[in-house]
């Protein structure tokens, strides 16, 4: 029987891949690779990806549109919203270094796996996509600032209690998520939080919000309880049976 032979771009991904788990640990090992060789990973799975490169010819990620660096040449930032991406992220594959990555109005799909973050990260975007499945908010990376996954097709419950002490905003609305939903422990530094447009219900404890939450919104929900609102606060929670009561 001839073995299949598989085109050398497959080949080299798989061959990596391979490298780069750690057999003792069961998880990828990414010290071990320039980050080149990251991001070649990060965008394996990904489609259209031509805008990306600068120039015809060349791979060297010192040529990619949206990368930004450090003084030392590490990564720092990956922007690459409406760049018509599609096909998976692969976020375990992103560099340490990296700080903020957007990628907000493209088409990725299938889910994402949250605790593989970089542990330096202080934003993420991925609105505007055709993500799905659930979500695990209760293992972010301590570093994370901004996280925006709305208006996309993730669903099931999320637990709200174990946010990123410094966390400063996060906005999931516009998804399919379901449950009830604990407010009671959210970072003190929270500043946004918008939940509305999913399909959460029940009875809620809206008295333990942090006071330096400014924009909330839980509107086209099934939540209810009651909410107290104070002047220069921005909250909504119409089309719910949530009573709002003004200060």
């Amino acid at each position: 029987v001839v073995p299949a032979i598989l085109p050398p771009k497959i080949m080299c991904v798989d061959h990596l891949l391979v490298l780069a788990i750690d057999s003792s640990l069961g998880r990828v090992d990414k010290d071990s690779f320039s980050q080149q060789t990251l991001m070649e990973l990060f965008v394996d799975r990904m489609i259209n990806t031509e805008r990306i490169y600068k120039k015809e010819g060349t791979n060297d990620i010192a040529d990619w549109e949206g990368i930004k660096f450090s003084h030392y040449g590490d990564i720092l930032t990956i922007d690459w919203h409406n760049f018509r991406l599609k096909g998976t992220l692969s976020l375990q594959w992103l560099p340490n270094t990296t700080q903020r990555v957007l990628l907000w109005r493209n088409a990725f799909s299938n889910s994402i796996d949250l605790t593989v973050l970089p542990p330096s990260i202080l934003e993420l975007s991925v609105a505007q996509n055709s993500l799905a499945g659930s979500v695990n908010l209760e293992e972010l990376p301590d570093s994370l600032e901004l996280l925006n996954l709305n208006q996309n097709r993730f669903s099931g419950a999320v637990n709200l209690t174990m946010l990123p002490k410094g966390m400063r905003k996060l906005n999931i609305h516009g998804n399919k998520f379901s449950g009830s939903v604990n407010l009671t422990l959210l970072p003190r530094t929270l500043e946004e939080l918008y939940l509305y447009e999913n399909d959460f219900s029940g009875e809620t404890d809206f008295s333990q919000l942090p006071n330096s939450l400014v924009h909330f919104y839980v509107l086209s929900t099934k939540l209810s309880g009651t909410l107290h609102i104070s002047k220069g606060k921005h909250f909504g929670a119409g089309n719910s049976d949530v009573t709002v009561v003004r200060e």
